[in-house]
């Protein structure tokens, strides 16, 4: 079986997403253009964005940076965001996030605006979000695993 490495992009603050198992040899840091993890060789065919909290998620639905990455994204045939936090921390958000009461009374997003946009820039953009909650590691190395297989690579 031919081992791949994964490159974690430089700016991607989640260290505990090293993956040396199976068809994965190592984890190396690099920049990547385009989302936090792809595979050595193959970055114009796989691309995976992690968002870690709900939280992180609801803010950046609403800043330019974000579309524009799912943009790019576009052009990647094996392209995801996997949302390492499911549809109950969603629905409950703001209460979710884990803030104090203070900063949650001022938050204006509301779980109908998440799912909203979500579902928008899966139709614009043709990205496949995963709520993947506390399985985030083993969704993107399914994903990978499936990319990989579906290229006859693996």
């Amino acid at each position: 079986m031919t081992n791949f490495t994964v490159i974690r992009d430089q700016q991607e603050k989640s260290n505990y997403w090293d993956f040396n198992k199976g068809f994965l040899s190592n984890t190396v840091e690099a920049h990547l253009k385009t989302g936090d993890y792809t595979l050595d060789g193959l970055e114009n065919i796989i691309c995976i964005e992690r968002k870690g909290k709900v939280g992180e998620f609801a803010q950046n639905i609403y800043q330019k940076r974000f579309p524009k990455c799912l943009e790019r994204m576009k052009d990647i045939k094996y392209s995801c965001v996997i949302l390492e936090f499911d549809m109950f921390d969603i629905q409950t958000y703001p209460e979710s996030a884990g803030l104090p009461w203070k900063i949650r009374k001022k938050i204006r997003v509301k779980p109908h605006d998440i799912i909203r946009r979500m579902t928008e820039f899966q139709v614009l953009y043709g990205t496949n979000f995963i709520l993947a909650g506390s399985y985030g590691r083993e969704y993107a190395r399914r994903f990978m695993k499936s990319a990989l297989e579906m290229e006859g690579i693996l």
